[in-house]
Parts: structure tokens; sequence; C-alpha cells
């Protein structure tokens, strides 16, 4: 009687016990992209990103993508670009829906005629289907070179 009154004193705080807060420090990205640019030339692409957490919902991150316009005679763009964004989620609670707003301070538009700046603003929300892989849709506003606007809408999967 004894050992089965101390088993039930070891084993019992087992059950009331909370699980350890899981803080993701992380989450990375694969998306299509389609949209137009300000002279109404339609583009499509694709690429793949990632950020990381650095102070609750600010994370710092960078992309790889590639873009073309409809145009037969226009050439691929590659784009790279290292972003700020900000999560307005607790990432101690994960939820279903995450929205976020991020900015591309630093980017480099690659084609064969040479490079140009790049950079913009975009938003959107990921939705979690799962703890660790969920839905990514953003939109973008983003310039490219001297003249050039681009609008984005981006769909995607999202990982952590």
């Amino acid at each position: 009687m004894r050992l089965l009154i101390a088993m039930l004193f070891v084993i019992a705080p087992w059950g009331w016990a909370e699980e350890a807060a899981y803080r993701y420090r992380a989450n990375g990205h694969a998306f299509f992209t389609g949209g137009a640019c300000q002279h109404g030339y339609a583009h499509y692409g694709g690429g793949f990103g990632g950020e990381g957490f650095v102070w609750r919902g600010l994370a710092l991150g960078g992309e790889l993508g590639v873009l073309k316009f409809n145009d037969r005679n226009s050439d691929p763009i590659g784009l790279t670009a290292f972003h700020v964004g900000y999560h307005f989620v607790d990432r101690k609670r994960p939820v279903k829906v995450d929205p976020y707003f991020n900015a591309a301070l630093l980017g480099i538009g690659f084609t064969g005629r040479g490079n140009s700046a790049y950079g913009g603003l975009g938003g959107g929300v990921n939705y979690w289907f799962k703890p660790r892989f969920g839905l990514r849709m953003e939109g973008r506003l983003n310039a490219l070179g001297e003249g050039e606007a681009l609008l984005m809408v981006r769909i995607g999967v999202v990982f952590r």
C-alpha cells in the first residue's frame, strides 16, 4: 500500500504538468508570384526565402526569386533581397492565422543587361494547417531600377 501511495505522488504530477511553451525561431517559404508593372505588362515568377525572429514578432530574412514578363522578348530577372518584417502574433502560443508585413530594404535585380537596385513593401498572412506547415498569401509593391514599379500577388507554402 505504501508503494502504491508513493507511486501516486511520483506519477500524478506528470498528469497536471503543462507542456513547455514552444517558441519557434524561424520560418521558410516558397512561392509563386504574378502581377503587373506600372505599364500594364503582366509578369510571373517564383522563389523561396526565410526569416529568423530577433525579438518578439520582429524578423530579419531574405529571398531569392526569378521574375519574367509575359512578353516573349523579355529576359528573366533574378531577384535577391534582404528584408525586415513584423508578425502580429505571440510566438509562445502558435495560432492558425499569422498576419505580417515586411519591407525589402536591400535588394538587387539581375538581368542579362546588368544589375539594378530592388526594394519593396508587402504584407500578408500565413495560415497554419499544421503546427509546422501552412499556406502563405502576400501582396507586394516593389521598385526595380530607376523607373519600374511592380505590383505582385504571391501564394505559396510556409514551414517552421
